[in-house]
C-alpha cells in the first residue's frame, strides 16, 4: 500500500494534521493491525510515525525521529484543533520556537508555567489554528512525542460524557501552557504503546486511554488553584514522583528539586515523607525495582544491563537492593515468574 492510499482511512481534517509531514519525510507505510505505521529511512531522517483514530474527531499520533540534516517540517491543518502532547525536551523547545511570520506560538519564557528544567519529557497543552505551521529540525537531534489531537466535534461529545462544557475543556487546553505538574496525565500519555496496536481491541484501547487523559486534564485544570511556592505536601510529592518516573536511572538531585519547587531541601524531604510515609530514597529504590522487574520480564537484557538501565554502576549493589525488597535475587525472581507464566 502506498502512502496516499494509507492516508485515505482518515478524514480530511485528521489527514491535514500530519499528512504533509509524512510526505516531506518520504515515509513508507508499514503493516500494522490498526492505524497507520510509517517508517522513514532517507538521507534526511530516520524513524517512525504512527497515527490512529480513537473515535470520530480524535487522532492519536506517536513519533520518533533522528534528524540527519537540517530541515523545515510543515503542517497544514484545515481546521482548528486542540492538543495534549508529551514531548522530549528538544521536541518541546522546537515546537515553541516557531519562526517569526509563521503561526503564533508562546515563547518558552512566557508560558503560563514554564517548562520544568529538571525533566527530560514535557507535557504541553496547546491550540492550533488552521493554516501553515513550520518547525525547524536540526541535524543530530532526536525528536519524540505522543499527542492527542482533538477536533471540535470530539470536544462537544466528550464534554457531554464528562459532564462538563466544551468551553471548560477549551479553557484547559487553549493557549500554550506547560502541564508538567499533571502527574496522572503524564502517566496516561506515557503509557500509549504501538505494540498494543497489533492486538485485538486496539481502537477500544485507544478510546479508553484518550478518555482517561481528558478526565485527567479536567481534574488538573479544576484543582490547579495554587501558585508555585505554596504547594501542598501532595503537590510536592507528585512533582517529585514525576521527576523520578521521568528517568529512574538519573533523577535530579535534591538541590535541583528544591530549587525547581521553590522550597528548602528540609521542607521538600518532610513534605514527601508526610505524603508517602517513606523517604525519597526509599521511593526511588522502589521505582527502580519496578522498572527493573519490567525489563527482566519484557526484554532479553542481562541482569548487568538491567542494573545499568535503572541507575546502578555495579551489578552487586543492584542485586542487594533487589533481594532486600523482594526476598529474591534478580535471577531467582525472573525464574519464578517464568515458572508461573501460563
Amino acid at each position: 500500500m502506498d502512502l496516499d492510499n494509507a492516508l485515505n482511512r482518515f478524514t480530511h481534517e485528521e489527514r491535514s494534521i500530519f499528512a504533509e509531514q509524512l510526505r516531506q519525510l518520504k515515509a513508507e507505510p508499514y503493516p500494522i493491525a490498526y492505524g497507520l505505521l510509517a517508517r522513514m529511512d532517507t538521507e534526511d531522517s530516520l524513524g517512525w510515525f504512527w497515527a490512529g483514530s480513537s473515535e470520530e474527531g480524535c487522532l492519536v499520533t506517536m513519533k520518533r525521529l533522528l534528524q540527519k540534516r537540517d530541515m523545515e517540517l510543515i503542517e497544514r491543518p484545515s481546521s482548528r484543533y486542540w492538543c495534549l502532547s508529551l514531548l522530549t525536551s528538544i521536541s518541546a523547545e522546537t515546537f515553541l520556537k516557531t519562526p517569526e511570520g509563521r503561526a503564533e506560538r508562546v515563547p518558552v519564557d512566557d508560558l503560563k508555567e514554564p517548562l520544568s528544567p529538571e525533566l527530560k519529557q514535557h507535557l504541553l497543552a496547546y491550540e492550533m489554528a488552521p493554516g501553515m505551521h513550520a518547525y525547524q529540525l536540526k541535524e543530530g537531534n532526536s525528536y519524540q512525542s505522543c499527542s492527542i489531537n482533538l477536533l471540535p466535534t470530539f470536544l462537544e461529545r466528550i464534554g457531554r460524557d464528562l459532564l462538563t462544557s466544551p468551553s471548560d475543556l477549551k479553557k484547559a487546553l487553549r493557549h500554550t501552557r506547560s502541564l508538567d505538574r499533571a502527574l496522572e496525565l503524564r502517566k496516561t500519555l506515557g503509557s500509549f504503546s504501538i505494540g498494543r496496536m497489533e492486538l485485538p481491541g486496539a481502537r477500544l484501547y485507544l478510546s479508553g486511554k484518550v478518555r482517561q487523559a481528558m478526565a485527567d486534564t479536567i481534574d488538573f485544570h479544576l484543582s490547579d488553584r495554587r501558585q508555585r511556592g505554596s504547594l501542598t505536601d501532595l503537590e510536592i510529592s507528585n512533582r517529585v514522583k514525576i521527576c523520578i518516573a521521568d528517568d529512574v536511572a538519573r533523577p535530579p538531585s535534591l538541590d535541583d528539586l528544591a530549587a525547581a519547587l521553590l522550597v528548602s531541601k528540609t521542607k521538600l524531604c518532610q513534605a514527601f515523607m508526610r505524603a508517602n510515609g517513606m523517604t525519597m530514597g526509599s521511593y526511588l529504590a522502589r521505582a527502580r525495582l519496578t522498572r527493573a522487574q519490567d525489563l527482566l520480564i519484557q526484554s532479553d537484557k542481562t541482569i548487568a544491563e538491567v542494573a545499568a538501565d535503572v541507575g546502578f554502576k555495579h551489578q552487586s549493589n543492584f542485586s542487594l537492593m533487589f533481594k532486600r525488597l523482594t526476598g529474591q535475587s534478580p535471577s531467582e525472581w525472573k525464574a519464578s515468574k517464568r515458572d508461573t507464566a501460563p
